[in-house]
């Protein structure tokens, strides 16, 4: 049986320079940018504390394998038949700025994001109601 979604509540006011959550020294320096960056955007308040978690999480790990690709030899490896075959490191860098780009997508910081944010906040236009009764229901 499948477990029940937990839904995640906005966060609604200021995030903490400094989460609750235990992160490592990495972790902690992109936790910092990542939160820059978000007030920089002005998404603080469509931003909650798990998902900057999560982003700071992912880039710290993405510096990580990115260091230790830099120190390999090659990108390849000789699979069991012979063939050449990507190192496994390569395909996990992959996959994590991948994870990545989608939890950037989350907290509003990349442009495909932010154009979508702003069409759906053009939806919702708030309008003068003047003196039009009707126009005064609707409000």
């Amino acid at each position: 049986m499948a477990r029940p979604k937990r839904k995640l509540e906005r966060f609604k006011g200021v995030l903490p320079e400094v989460p609750d959550h235990p992160l490592t020294p990495g972790e902690q320096l992109a936790y910092t940018d990542l939160l820059s960056q978000v007030r920089r955007a002005g998404n603080e308040k469509h931003t909650s504390v798990e998902v900057l978690i999560v982003a700071s999480t992912q880039k710290a790990s993405l510096e990580e394998i990115n260091e230790e690709i830099n120190k390999l030899e090659s990108k390849t490896i000789h699979g069991s038949q012979g063939q050449i075959a990507l190192h496994p490191l390569v395909k996990e860098r992959r996959q994590l700025q991948n994870a990545y780009l989608q939890t950037l997508g989350k907290l509003l910081l990349t442009p495909r994001s932010k154009s979508t944010a702003r069409v759906k906040e053009d939806d919702n236009p708030g309008f003068d109601a003047g003196e039009d009764p009707i126009l005064k229901l609707c409000q």
